[in-house]
């Protein structure tokens, strides 16, 4: 899913993956993640656990220095963490594409980036990550390690998966650098159980037509959107109070550190997936601009998969044409791909 980010007050574009760098260290971050994993053993204990000599946790929390990606999982594997299914369970939600492999081991953490990164250019992902595009590149091919900071800002600017990783191993709100971020996700995750169609709320509120509005007139979203008035204001009022949106004295504007993501909660994505489909079944029929097609066939295990990829590889072309820069009009691409016997 892709959603439309505006900087407050300003109604311009902006990228929903410079949201969590805009209001995180993540250098901080990195050490109370590293701090939180060695639990309730002294430094000098967790040292020894790792088979160190010296307190490297000190210098760890401290931030004098930091263990690559692959050496954090080695440290969080000692204490006692799953780091196989940790790994496991982020790739479901953020990369489900990825084969993966053992996460002590930096090739593993490599291909886990590459997988995330997809077709997003190397010079966009840099930017992003404001971090230099040769070190980037050598992240993704694997012929130099991340620090385990540069790691997350990697997860965050390939996936904005920086938190849904910490969350794996530790609570996100045990983290002062993580907590607030944290809760307006939940927050946010809220209005999405409650009200599906915030989703076409956002794509809203960066058309073009409605950013010259000279005040906000309400109806108009609902008639952009093919939504009834009640949903228009329910949707409104939901978004304000989780902070997805902020009045900026005219109209609503989104708050560029709010962030939505329904892979992090496999119910919650079903539901909006059965959503946009009934809205899709819906629209059948009712504009000639509408396009509807699809396609019954056989094929190998083997060719499934690669439909599989296909389909992927074709949702990120979709997405990489789209741009909030002019948005005039609101769509939906709805891409299905499934077997007729659910294993």
């Amino acid at each position: 899913m892709d959603l439309h980010h505006t900087t407050f007050p300003d109604p311009g574009p902006a990228d929903p993956h410079e949201a969590l760098s805009a209001v995180v260290d993540y250098e901080q971050l990195a050490s109370e993640l590293l701090r939180a994993l060695r639990g309730k053993r002294s430094q000098v204990a967790f040292s020894r656990r790792l088979g160190r000599r010296s307190n490297v946790a000190y210098a760890w929390e401290s931030g004098r220095r930091f263990p690559t990606a692959a050496e954090a999982m080695r440290a969080a594997a000692l204490v006692g963490f799953d780091v196989d299914q940790a790994l496991t369970r982020f790739a479901k939600v953020h990369a489900p594409f990825f084969e993966g492999g053992d996460p002590r081991e930096p090739a593993t953490m490599a291909a886990l980036l590459r997988a995330l990164a997809a077709s997003t250019p190397t010079t966009e992902i840099a930017k992003r990550a404001e971090r230099s595009r040769f070190a980037v590149s050598r992240w993704l091919s694997g012929t130099a390690e991340p620090r385990l900071p540069d790691f997350l800002r990697m997860l965050q600017s390939t996936a904005r998966g920086a938190l849904t990783f910490i969350a794996c191993f530790v609570q996100p709100t045990k983290l002062p650098s993580a907590k607030t971020q944290w809760q307006r996700q939940q927050a946010a995750d809220a209005v999405v159980r409650a009200h599906p169609h915030f989703l076409l709320l956002l794509v809203g509120l960066g058309l073009t037509s409605y950013r010259e509005l000279t005040r906000h007139e309400p109806g108009f979203l609902a008639r952009e959107l093919g939504l009834t008035i009640e949903e228009e204001e329910s949707g409104l009022e939901a978004m304000a109070k989780a902070e997805l949106i902020r009045w900026n004295g005219r109209r609503w504007a989104i708050d560029a550190d709010a962030e939505v993501d329904l892979r992090r909660d496999p119910e919650m994505r079903d539901e909006m997936r059965r959503w946009i489909t009934r809205r899709s079944a819906d629209a059948i029929g009712k504009s000639d601009e509408g396009l509807f097609q699809w396609v019954a066939l056989s094929c190998s295990e083997e060719e499934l998969v690669e439909l599989q990829r296909e389909a992927r590889a074709l949702y990120e072309r979709v997405r990489s044409i789209a741009t909030t820069d002019g948005a005039e009009r609101a769509v939906v691409f709805n891409l299905q791909l499934f077997p007729t016997r659910v294993e």
